[in-house]
């Protein structure tokens, strides 16, 4: 697949299905790994890609500060069969699915491959390099630049958050997945 910073081969707002008032959009999986590779590509501000599967749609139904990181995400695309089918139901069927590690592993290929630098966050203690060696053993051309592994709980820990966030900045990938 070849990617360019201009992506003139996907529509820039594709149509979105609306499942249980959440946009899921129709992009095919191809589709999804171009437009994540090439925004990457062109060095634009950093954006996030969710992947819904039912217990997501439940769970955003009640909790408004998920909800809300779904409302901002880059793209919202179908981890789940049950979203196939419900919006088969509703006759407004979605491309494909599109899971987390298919992508998660899609984009590792095609950034060995256009020399994007990977940061991987989370699992864990060890997760992230135990995966980062998986890896450069597959994509021997992979650019990991760094991980981390949080500790449990990290999301009411400042000082934790702190070095989460040095550690990815002082890395400058162009892409952060989480394992």
């Amino acid at each position: 697949m070849k990617y360019s910073t201009k992506a003139k081969s996907i529509k820039s707002n594709p149509p979105k299905v609306n499942i249980c008032g959440i946009q899921v959009d129709k992009y095919s999986f191809d589709e999804v790994v171009e437009r994540i590779i090439n925004h990457a590509l062109a060095k634009k501000s950093p954006k996030y890609v969710v992947t819904p599967n039912a217990q997501h749609i439940v769970t955003l139904q009640k909790d408004y500060l998920f909800r809300e990181i779904y409302q901002n995400a880059f793209l919202t695309v179908p981890d789940g069969v049950p979203l196939l089918w419900a919006a088969k139901l509703f006759n407004t069927p979605l491309s494909e699915r599109v899971t987390g590690i298919d992508l998660f592993e899609r984009l590792c290929q095609s950034s060995a491959e256009t020399g994007l630098k990977i940061f991987l966050l989370g699992g864990r203690p060890g997760a992230a390099q135990k995966a980062a060696d998986t890896l450069k053993k597959r994509h021997p051309n992979i650019q990991i630049v760094g991980t981390y592994c949080p500790i449990y709980g990290f999301e009411s820990d400042q000082l934790e958050l702190e070095k989460i966030n040095s550690a990815i900045l002082s890395t400058k990938p162009d892409i952060l997945l989480s394992v």
